[in-house]
């Protein structure tokens, strides 16, 4: 996987060296990342199998969440603490978390949003500590 973690470090490079600066600025700063696919997305059978696309994703956020630790910046998001509760056992976007919009294979739903911003709120809450 060590030419898929180049790809990874390589894409996010900007957003992670941002966070990185605001950080050591003293802001207090954490990066959330993007919900895990859907299995359903059309992409999935056309170009790569469904399957692969969601470790593809696991993947990514793991070099991202490991970068961005090394640098001292905590994640949030779909692989640190919220696993149990938005994913599905092989690492897909369960159907209860689809956006509204069947066509919308980019987002998740409110639902979605609730529990990351329960996971905003115990960080900071813990920021606070």
């Amino acid at each position: 996987m060590a030419v898929v973690e180049q790809i990874v470090l390589h894409h996010f490079r900007y957003s992670m060296q941002f966070l990185t600066d605001l950080s050591e600025t003293g802001v207090r700063c954490f990066a959330l990342h993007a919900p895990p696919p859907r299995r359903d997305d059309p992409k999935f059978g056309r170009s790569i199998e469904a399957r692969v696309g969601a470790v593809l994703h696991a993947t990514a956020v793991q070099v991202v969440q490991r970068a961005l630790q090394a640098r001292g910046v905590e994640s949030i998001g779909s692989m640190s603490g919220l696993a149990a509760s938005i994913l599905s056992n092989d690492g897909f976007l369960p159907l209860e978390f689809h956006a509204a919009d069947a066509n919308d294979f980019h987002h998740a739903n409110a639902r979605f949003g609730q529990e990351m911003l329960s996971a905003i709120d115990a960080r900071i809450r813990r920021l606070d500590d």
